[in-house]
């Protein structure tokens, strides 16, 4: 099988998020972060957006035949917007996961 790679430009954006979005649904972290399938389909495009939307401005946005796959990469010297993802992940975290890096930021727990 023949597999064709593709740069992808922010025409192809949507479509290339939405392949990494759909990988990373069963994500361990990406689920502890967004449990609820509601909250995650809600979150997940804006936080990848920060965490490698650069891609695409700088031409290492990339996607396979049909958008079998897709990859985003941060080339040296470009980096994620970080405030952005942190704004991100503070909005989208439950109280209980709240409560339980509190927890784990303390030197005794919350036992």
């Amino acid at each position: 099988m023949d597999l064709s790679i593709k740069s992808a430009s922010r025409a192809e954006e949507e479509a290339v998020i939405g392949v990494i979005i759909a990988a990373f649904l069963t994500d361990p972290v990406a689920r502890w972060m967004c449990p609820e399938p509601h909250q995650y389909f809600a979150v997940c495009g804006s936080f990848i957006r920060a965490f490698a939307g650069n891609a695409f401005a700088n031409g290492s946005a990339y996607y396979a035949d049909d958008f079998a796959s897709s990859a985003l990469w941060l080339l040296p010297g470009i980096h994620p917007a970080e405030e952005a993802m942190s704004a991100i992940m503070k909005s989208s975290i439950a109280a209980r996961q709240a409560r339980e890096l509190a927890c784990q930021d303390t030197r005794d727990g919350c036992g």
